[in-house]
């Protein structure tokens, strides 16, 4: 009788366990603080580049909630504080976009005088985020999932002309807080 009281404990301890643990292994969703949040832009090669990369021209989406600077209010060009050059490119650099409102989409981009940039960070993105708004970071990966890779270009100075690389140069996103 002790055998099967033990053994009968034993099993309604582990069933009541069964349910306890380290939870998911899936990050908690957490929404955006009001204010600022910036996105990361870095370039990483798909295929051999023989060139380094020039300049590249992506594509945003953002979800309702959040929007971009721009300089006249509302949609045009992006406000130069909203752009920032990535830590990854050094020389000359240019960054520079447009924003629509109403589709909640912008087109930016950068070019570099540098002659060795080939991957990393290259572009960061500073947008508002609405307080009323319930913005996770999930809902902005995806909407950007892949980052739409409108051109990317590098310069050849041994035929001294532009090259195309957008099949051979992947765009990825993190979302700073």
């Amino acid at each position: 009788m002790k055998n099967i009281i033990a053994v009968a404990t034993a099993v309604f301890m582990a069933a009541g366990l069964w349910g306890c643990g380290g939870g998911s292994s899936e990050p908690a969703v957490q929404k955006l603080s009001t204010g600022k949040a910036t996105l990361a832009f870095s370039a990483m090669s798909t295929a051999k580049l023989d060139n380094s990369i020039g300049g590249i021209d992506i594509e945003v989406a953002l979800p309702p909630g959040m929007s971009i600077a721009t300089t006249g209010g509302g949609s045009g060009s992006v406000d130069s504080g909203s752009l920032v050059p990535g830590a990854a490119v050094q020389g000359s650099i240019l960054v520079y976009g447009n924003y629509s409102a109403s589709t909640r989409k912008a087109r930016i981009a950068f070019t570099t005088s540098s002659n060795s940039y080939r991957s990393g960070e290259f572009l960061r993105l500073v947008c508002s985020v609405d307080g009323s708004a319930n913005v996770t970071a999930a809902d902005v990966r995806a909407l950007n999932n892949p980052v739409v890779v409108i051109k990317a270009a590098g310069y050849d100075g041994a035929t001294l002309s532009t090259i195309l690389l957008t099949g051979k140069v992947k765009v990825t996103m993190d979302v700073l807080q």
